[in-house]
């Protein structure tokens, strides 16, 4: 299987945003990602972001580039990024509040918001994708 460059971040909201502005820009992003072969999600618990990118390594780090500087949010922190198999092969940006519905999801990034010397592994990674993909199927 290919291997692909992987980033999570957790960062923290300017202003609040509703469910309809989320749900359009991760639209917009979901249609420039297919084209540059960048799958992921994101969530966002009324605060705090949370955000899985992969792909190409060079395209990813160009794509985190420019997350990095959109004035939506601020802090952002790298909680996870290595090389790995693509975890959400046809996700080009799937949006979910898997924080209102997940107690351990939500304990997990709670637990790293409070500790900045926390990171995340790729076990707790694999772990929220799999929560993500059964909360997506139920």
């Amino acid at each position: 299987m290919p291997r692909t460059h992987q980033i999570v971040y957790i960062s923290y909201a300017r202003r609040p945003m509703s469910d309809e502005e989320l749900i359009d820009l991760c639209h917009r992003s979901a249609e420039k990602n297919k084209k540059d072969g960048i799958t992921g999600f994101l969530t966002f618990d009324g605060k705090a972001f949370l955000q899985l990118v992969e792909g190409k390594e060079p395209v990813v780090t160009a794509l985190f580039e420019r997350i990095k500087r959109d004035r939506r949010h601020h802090s952002i922190r790298v909680l996870f990024e290595e090389e790995g198999p693509r975890l959400l092969p046809n996700w080009h940006m799937h949006y979910e509040h898997f924080f209102r519905t997940d107690k351990t999801i939500k304990e997990i990034l709670e637990n790293v918001a409070e500790d900045e010397s926390l990171v995340i592994s790729g076990e707790q990674i694999k772990g929220i994708i799999g929560k993500l993909r059964f909360l997506e199927s139920a």
